[in-house]
């Protein structure tokens, strides 16, 4: 793979160039949301400024898939949500897919085995919670044909097909959520247990013929939230080659605001120790938080990751979290 370079401004202000091995392959994020609460899908080109992944800021942080996330959020209600839901795909195919020759959208492995010939940002496209399918498989399969190709089984709260890590007694998947499980493998769609509560969780590791993934999650042995993953279900997911994307959410990794970059690296190193070494990625959760890392404040900022992971791993492995495990997890999913 050809080098790449990255040009990013030093803490004095002074611009940089800085080496980088590959593209960037980001698990999750919901701009997609903020431009439907913004109410102006153009933001997404013409402003830097209020998007963590505006156009501008995703190139330069060298981001060759971003995976974009349709998020309704709970307080729209459920009669609403699959308008909601579509509105965003809406905004996806007909605002930024439609006007920029420079996006493109990945639906099937042979699109995504090319990427790395193309100068185009190659997009994802993700649900986050299955609340807008309702009890209805129609619904998924329709998203899926209009070219989602992963799906959260929930957010923080219950909904018709599991529990989220919200529910103060959890269980586990709902006979719909069964049925879910079983059609997302048949689809070969990608299944994302981020935001599940535990027993769910056990439930899909049990049923599931495809490997799934935690799209934007971390590690509960480095820091106590109810969002992020034991040991044991980390393990359960390496087991089964599928992918933990590592997330930046402050109070994911340290608690509060002045979580470091390094605090990522804790996060890598503890996943490897368990197996994960072709078996996690990075799933942002750029737009989706209020709060960011200490110098990974937006996607223009990936290079200052990439920085200081070159001081401690290599570049063949630096390559495999970055992308190639993301991608490899992909056309796993996708096989024959």
């Amino acid at each position: 793979m050809d080098a790449l370079f990255a040009v990013y401004n030093d803490e004095h202000g002074s611009e940089r160039i800085m080496p980088m091995k590959g593209h960037v392959f980001d698990g999750h994020c919901d701009v997609l949301f903020r431009l439907w609460e913004k109410g102006d899908a153009q933001l997404f080109f013409t402003s830097a400024e209020e998007l963590h992944c505006s156009f501008q800021r995703l190139k330069k942080g060298q981001v060759k898939v971003q995976t974009m996330a349709i998020f309704v959020p709970p307080e729209v209600p459920q009669a609403q949500k699959l308008t909601e839901a579509l509105r965003m795909i809406d905004i996806f195919h007909h605002h930024i897919l439609r006007s920029a020759k420079g996006v493109r959208l990945i639906k099937d492995r042979e699109t995504l085995e090319r990427v790395e010939q193309d100068d185009a940002l190659f997009v994802i496209l993700s649900m986050e919670g299955a609340e807008p399918i309702g009890d209805n498989l129609l619904f998924l399969r329709t998203f899926y044909e209009l070219g989602v190709r992963s799906m959260g089984l929930t957010w923080n709260h219950r909904n018709m097909v599991a529990d989220g890590v919200g529910e103060p007694n959890p269980g586990g998947l709902s006979q719909f959520g069964i049925e879910v499980v079983e059609e997302m493998n048949r689809l070969k769609m990608a299944i994302d247990i981020s935001h599940l509560a535990e027993p769910a969780f056990w439930d899909v590791i049990s049923r599931s013929r495809q490997p799934v993934m935690a799209s934007h999650c971390n590690a509960r042995k480095l820091y106590e939230h109810r969002r992020n993953l034991t040991d044991e279900q980390l393990k359960a997911i390496f087991e089964m080659k599928g992918l933990v994307g590592i997330n930046f959410v402050p109070y994911f990794l340290g608690g509060d605001d002045s979580v470091s970059i390094e605090s990522v690296l804790y996060q890598i190193d503890h996943m490897v120790s368990l197996g994960g070494e072709d078996y996690i990625g990075f799933g942002s959760d750029f737009d989706g938080i209020d709060s960011t890392v200490q110098g990974l404040e937006h996607s223009g900022k990936w290079p200052r990751l990439i920085e200081t992971c070159q001081k401690h791993f290599s570049a063949d492995f630096l390559d495999k979290i970055l992308f190639t495990n993301w991608k490899n997890y992909y056309l796993r999913v996708w096989s024959n």
